[in-house]
């Protein structure tokens, strides 16, 4: 061993370098950076809250123009000022509004504050006088206010306007209720850190939204006196204990309408941390946004910042010291290479050039030695060569024995001859077996040149054998699909050595297209190399016609239908409402069965309409930015009455982190509407459902699980089959279509996604589905799916 090795110096000086950079760069820039985060944590709080609370005032800006404008529409105020109880122009007019989902309810209020007639029939005929938005505007003004509904039991933004008759005198009021999830999303799209707690606030203090949602419907500080008599006599939180979260220098700021950004420092004594906080009104609108966030987070980042730094500027030191110790350590090897040529050229008598006791030394004197040796050797191998040279000379003497052993050989090849003629009789009769057969048979070699065709390829597309042998698989055969695909095709077939089978389209010589079926097989050698593929094709376009005229006339038939079950539902809702006359109970009971039945058959003509669209290619996929977590959020809370009936668990696993995809929104919805329905309809009582969100490097990945039915091993093949039900499930639950998983499979396929699923009878099944990262894949069309 040298006595001083090379690898000992390189890292005593490596180390001793980077501690000491390392410690000085840490120190002043951590220093630094603590001081700068805390002089712009309050400026980043500040326009943060302040984006947050433009953008709510903007949405809600358009709501009270949108009120204010159809208030002076001539249908309503005529309506109103002729006191009729005739409820269909009016039920005509309220049908032509878009509502666009961002309203849950629009209804119209006499001169004594009586709802005559809503989009939500649970509305008519309720006394609405006590609110103070419908006071404001029977006294001739429009009106704003947020409270939990005491009809519908459901927190809203509730905008009012006045109706005037031509003498300008109030007649009615107008009233749209803005429902809640609109503006939660403005909230969440802007909240990129889940430590920071943002509240939207009213007059009162009551926090009605917050990204935490243990503190909505709480107070900021406690509430006495005039304004909680106020509050309990217009029933504004519809009778709910309000408590307080002790942030009562916040309550007094909003109790005195503070209409400027205030920035509070203290310290949370329930969470023992500094925290800072920023209070913004919302402008024109008795709300107010709060940004609430830890001062810690704040030095933590300017410390991973310092940090990484440090580790930038530590790298560089360390190639600067790799980079020296190369050249000062390393220098020998120039020597080295000098010696190394030399040997390599012949010169076998080399001195050693290199004087350091470390490894280049040790090398050196080793070269030094390889070469003594490697002269020798020569030595011996020039004796060696006259050796073999006489050995040659003796083995040509047997070559003259083994040539008339070839003639022997040959005779024999004679009597093969014979036997391969044989061969070639059987060989003829299994050609014209595959000229003659029905299907178009087409042989190509391991490079996808075409190598034979059967006469019912000539039939089918119209080419000639001599037009397409020696071609290569796409080029005129398969001229639509093009070679490409014919390539991919066959790695994909020698990858896996199994056949393909599958749907393409054909091309005749006279310029058509065609629909065809294929089967693509390996033809494998011995040595399991694949040597030919021998493709059947067939063409299924009279097949395809009559299947393309089977779905429209299903599209036809369920558009038909939807006119008289809606005039079906709408009668049965009359006569159970009372409109109609006063039913018995049991009537009533009878009425209720009907409008279930209708409403059933409503979902499967939606859903037979949805399917025949799909297959014909009509639909439209419109994609934008989209919170998957917040479709899902909105789903799971559609079908919170059946998980609370039957007493599910939900378990949600959502990665925070997960960005706005480019996604249909309408699309998704269906998705997770069918994937969290049969969740919760296929799950005893008391079990759990499992819905997941997260992403690899390429795709965003939904997960549906739960500990329901299950489905059986032999049926699996078929759950994604139009109308397919289980065996298990349709003796448990009769309802359902079996359209869903076909629905949302053809949707995938259609915009680039996939969808998979792993199931086990009586344990549970679990449905994953994968959209790429980049988003779905825009379509054009003529309808939407509902």
């Amino acid at each position: 061993m040298p006595s001083k090795s090379i690898k000992k110096k390189i890292v005593r000086f490596t180390i001793l370098t980077t501690l000491v950079t390392t410690i000085l760069v840490s120190i002043g820039l951590g220093l630094f950076l603590r001081r700068q985060s805390r002089e712009n944590q309050d400026l980043y709080l500040q326009e943060k809250t302040e984006n947050i609370a433009d953008q709510i005032a903007l949405s809600l800006d358009e709501s009270r123009r949108l009120t204010d404008g159809l208030a002076g529409s001539l249908v309503l105020q005529d309506w109103l000022s002729s006191g009729s109880s005739e409820t269909g122009p009016i039920t005509d007019w309220l049908s032509s509004i878009n509502l666009e989902q961002r309203y849950s309810a629009v209804y119209i209020l006499n001169s004594k504050g009586v709802a005559l007639a809503s989009t939500d029939q649970s509305f008519v005929n309720q006394d609405y006088s006590f609110r103070q938005y419908v006071r404001d505007a029977l006294a001739g003004k429009s009106g704003f206010e947020t409270a939990v509904g005491v009809t519908s039991h459901q927190f809203g933004y509730y905008f009012s306007a006045p109706v005037f008759n031509k003498n300008n005198q109030v007649v009615g009021v107008l009233v749209f209720k803005l429902a809640p999830s609109h503006l939660y999303n403005i909230i969440l799209k802007r909240v990129d850190n889940t430590a920071e707690k943002v509240m939207l606030c009213d007059e009162n203090g009551v926090i009605i939204y917050s990204n935490f949602k243990e503190r909505i419907l709480q107070s900021l500080g406690p509430i006495f006196g005039e304004r909680a008599r106020r509050i309990a006599e217009d029933k504004t939180y519809a009778g709910l204990d309000i408590r307080s979260i002790q942030y009562p220098q916040i309550q007094a700021l909003i109790e005195g309408k503070s209409r400027v950004t205030e920035i509070v420092t203290f310290f949370d004594e329930e969470e023992g941390e500094n925290e800072v906080l920023a209070l913004v009104p919302v402008i024109d609108f008795s709300l107010y946004v709060v940004v609430e966030a830890k001062i810690n987070n704040f030095l933590v980042i300017a410390a991973t910042i310092g940090n990484i730094g440090a580790l930038f500027i530590l790298a560089i030191v360390l190639i600067i010291s790799v980079l020296f110790l190369i050249e000062k350590f390393l220098k020998p090897l120039d020597a080295l290479k000098t010696m190394t040529d030399n040997i390599s050229h012949g010169n076998f008598s080399q001195n050693n050039p290199v004087t350091t006791e470390d490894e280049l030394g040790s090398l050196g004197m080793a070269l030094e030695e390889m070469g003594s040796r490697l002269k020798n050797y020569y030595s011996d191998l020039e004796k060696g060569v006259k050796l073999k040279t006489q050995e040659l000379l003796e083995k040509n003497k047997s070559i003259e024995g083994a040539k008339r052993a070839i003639t022997n050989i040959l005779e024999d090849v004679a009597v093969e001859k014979d036997k391969s003629a044989n061969s070639a009789k059987d060989l003829e009769k299994f050609k014209l077996a595959l000229d003659n057969a029905s299907d178009s048979i087409v042989i190509m070699d391991s490079h996808g040149k075409i190598i034979y065709v059967n006469g019912s390829t000539r039939t089918v597309t119209g080419y000639q054998p001599s037009d397409i042998i020696g071609t290569k698989a796409g080029q005129i055969w398969g001229k639509s699909m093009g070679e490409k695909y014919f390539s991919d095709l066959g790695v994909d077939i020698v990858k896996t050595g199994k056949p393909f089978s599958g749907a393409m389209t054909g091309h005749r010589k006279q310029g058509e297209n065609f629909d065809a079926l294929i089967v693509i097989s390996p033809v494998i050698s011995h040595d399991k190399q694949v040597d030919f593929f021998v493709c059947i094709e067939r063409d299924i376009t009279k097949e395809k016609q009559i299947d393309r005229a089977k779905t429209e006339f299903v599209s036809l038939a369920s558009h038909q239908l939807r006119t008289p079950l809606s005039s079906i539902n709408w009668y049965t809702e009359m006569l159970i409402s009372g409109d109609a006359g006063k039913l018995t109970q049991s009537q009533k009971e009878f009425a209720g069965e009907i409008y279930k039945g209708s409403q059933r058959m409503i979902d499967l003509v939606n859903s037979l309409l949805n399917v025949s669209r799909l297959e014909l290619g009509t639909f439209i996929v419109s994609p934008e930015p989209t919170s998957i977590a917040s479709v899902c959020e909105s789903v799971l809370d559609e079908l919170m009455v059946a998980v609370k009936q039957k007493e599910l668990k939900i378990i949600k696993d959502f990665d925070a982190k997960l960005p706005l995809i480019n996604v249909d929104p309408r699309l998704t919805r269906i998705i997770m509407q069918n994937l969290l329905s049969n969740a919760a309809k296929y799950t005893p009582a008391k079990g759990a459902i499992t819905v997941g969100l997260k992403s690899d490097k390429k795709n965003v990945v939904i997960s549906v699980s739960d500990t329901g039915y299950g489905i059986p091993q032999n049926q699996q093949g078929k759950i994604f089959t139009k109308l397919f039900r289980a065996d298990n499930v349709r003796a448990k639950e009769t309802e359902g279509t079996g359209l869903g998983l076909y629905m949302i499979k053809s949707i995938l396929e259609a915009s680039g996604g996939a969808i998979t699923f792993k199931s086990k009878e009586d344990k549970g099944t679990e449905f994953i589905v994968t959209i790429p990262l980049a988003g779905m894949k825009a379509k054009q069309g003529e309808k939407t799916l509902t």
